[in-house]
């Protein structure tokens, strides 16, 4: 027995005081309908109604379980109801997940903007170096940065954007020690390299004249795009970070890319949720907003979009 088809039934038949009444409000057939109650009387082996040829009444019984049935069942109606709103308006808390390093220079600058599109939508944000495990600690979304293939994962991914790494260093660092005019010329110079890089490390360039392997070192090493952009404009040293941290210091003068033509990888920014999860409304309509916000969702080894594969998050 369904029970909860049978409490329904019931219910339509106490409101309409008839079966036929409740049959064509339920679009079933009397007999269905008197099918349903009688077995749900005898699931719960009490008498529910009170039937005569001229009427038909709850009993006392039957009053008191029609009163929690209607509880009940609306208490369902409504919790469908929002599932089906939450799947077609954003509301509710989304709980993102997102390296410091590129989102408080990209992620936070959107959100204003966001929250007056969807007001109804709270967003709360994890920044955290940590790649964090989106389903054990209950995140709605990841946004995390790819430099090669997409790894094995539970998990689904859709391309934000993609960022550039340059190559820069303050006007005052250049005018002291000199320019670099190749990327080999960097094995002499100071550079600011990241805490996970060896040191010295080995950066490997792509360029115009081909591929390059070059052992660097340096002064400092941080795990943040920011501090070494501060060391940087201390001049300290010949930093690597992507286009977006240093923007603003390109156009300002404050630091000066070197070696335009010869690049690391790009880092590529993505969107990642649960492979198996259905995506709320809040959750794709954050997705689109940062799309829109950084730039094109598509890579030229993704024409799509997406990519997903099996394996740990």
């Amino acid at each position: 027995m369904d029970r909860l088809a049978a409490m329904g039934a019931f219910r339509a038949v106490v409101e309409e005081r008839a079966f036929g009444r409740a049959a064509a409000r339920l679009s079933l057939s009397p007999a269905s309908i008197s099918r349903m109650v009688a077995d749900l009387e005898q699931h719960l082996a009490t008498r529910l109604l009170h039937r005569t040829t001229r009427s038909l009444q709850p009993t006392e019984e039957g009053r008191l379980y029609y009163e929690r049935c209607v509880r009940i069942l609306d208490e369902v109606d409504d919790a469908e109801r929002r599932l089906r709103e939450a799947r077609d308006v954003p509301r509710g808390i989304l709980r993102v997940t997102v390296a410091p390093s590129v989102g408080n220079a990209t992620i936070v600058p959107l959100l204003p903007s966001f929250c007056a599109k969807y007001p109804e939508a709270r967003v709360d944000l994890n920044l955290e170096a940590r790649m964090l495990d989106l389903v054990r600690d209950g995140f709605d979304l990841g946004l995390r940065l790819r430099v090669s293939d997409w790894p094995s994962s539970s998990l689904v991914g859709r391309h934000v954007t993609t960022f550039e790494n340059r190559f820069v260093a303050s006007p005052a660092y250049l005018a002291a020690h000199g320019r670099p005019a190749h990327p080999t010329d960097l094995a002499h110079h100071r550079v600011i390299l990241e805490t996970a890089t060896p040191c010295p490390g080995t950066l490997s360039f792509d360029g115009p004249d081909g591929k390059h392997a070059v052992r660097v070192d340096g002064p400092v090493r941080a795990d943040s795009f920011t501090a070494q952009r501060f060391v940087a404009l201390a001049g300290m040293g010949i930093a690597e970070l992507p286009d977006y941290e240093v923007a603003d210091d390109l156009r300002s003068g404050a630091l000066v890319e070197v070696f335009a033509h010869h690049r690391l990888a790009p880092v590529e920014l993505w969107a990642v949720y649960p492979a198996h999860s259905t995506l709320a409304a809040r959750v794709r309509a954050f997705v689109d907003h940062v799309i829109s916000g950084l730039g094109p969702g598509r890579s030229a080894a993704d024409p799509a979009g997406y990519r997903s594969g099996p394996g740990s998050t």
